[in-house]
């Protein structure tokens, strides 16, 4: 609506000055016939009435358009400004409740990671209930037991497990206890003093180390599919509640592990080392 006046007010101003310049056309014409046929001295009044009459009614009107066309640029300018200002004010909220939004996705990622990760523990106590249950004397049958329990419920592509000897006192050593889906190679160093090697290195520092980066052909799995190296390996030391050193296990998976896995595998590392050392226990008895 407020086009359409603009381009009325145009078309007025415009109009005024064709009518004008026709106005003046025709007047001049008119002044030159009455120059031939009146004396000069009795035309003379007439022309100064005639500019007198017509000057302001054509300035008048065109002064009147005039104004109201730049009233109305002036409106449209504000309007035009208080269009921006909403946008901007739209956008912002816009941007707010996209930040807002995404925020909220992530709380809702990380809250559905956290459950996911309290039912995998709650399978993994369970079931290292149901082997320290079952009463099994030889410590490989165990880890192996255990790397399978671990495999069903969180998908791992390959574990170890080294057991420290003597699991009391100084001078310990690992030694490889079992595997899972791994593939040996001749000539494999199975034992490690503390501090040698990854395996000595968290069996040392009691934490866990986790790599998103490992070299080609650093770790292979055996399959029916031939061999392949995974991508992530997360080391930790299996120790009691009192920091008792009881032995370190070693996963592989193709996916990263992230701090929620870490701290499950914390957890559960201290309920294998205390199942380790109550099956001790039982054979030395």
């Amino acid at each position: 609506m407020r086009n359409f006046k603009t381009y009325l007010y145009i078309g007025a101003n415009i109009l005024i000055i064709v009518l004008a310049f026709l106005i003046y056309k025709n007047a001049g014409q008119s002044l030159a016939l009455l120059r031939q046929h009146a004396p000069h001295e009795e035309i003379i009044p007439h022309i100064n009435y005639f500019f007198f009459l017509s000057v302001p009614a054509l300035i008048v009107p065109f002064v009147v358009f005039l104004i109201l066309l730049i009233v109305e640029f002036s409106k449209n300018i504000s309007i035009l400004k208080e269009q921006q200002s909403i946008q901007e004010v739209i956008t912002d909220n816009k941007s707010t409740v996209e930040e807002e939004n995404k925020k909220l996705l992530e709380e809702q990622k990380i809250e559905q990671r956290r459950r996911e990760t309290e039912q995998i523990s709650a399978k993994l106590k369970e079931g290292i209930r149901e082997i320290e249950g079952q009463n099994i004397e030889e410590q490989e049958a165990i880890g192996t037991a255990i790397l399978s329990l671990i495999a069903k419920h969180y998908n791992i592509v390959q574990g170890e497990i080294y057991l420290a000897s003597p699991l009391k006192g100084e001078n310990q050593v690992l030694k490889l206890l079992t595997t899972y889906a791994y593939y040996i190679p001749e000539g494999k160093i199975t034992q490690f003093e503390i501090g040698e090697g990854l395996i000595g290195q968290v069996a040392q520092a009691k934490a866990p180390l986790n790599l998103d980066t490992i070299p080609e052909g650093f770790i292979l799995i055996a399959s029916g599919l031939g061999k392949a190296t995974p991508s992530n390996l997360l080391i930790l030391p299996l120790c009691t509640n009192d920091n008792q050193l009881v032995g370190v296990i070693e996963l592989a998976t193709f996916k990263p592990f992230d701090d929620f896995d870490v701290k499950l595998f914390n957890e559960a590392g201290m309920l294998l080392a205390k199942l380790f050392i109550n099956e001790t226990t039982k054979i030395s008895e």
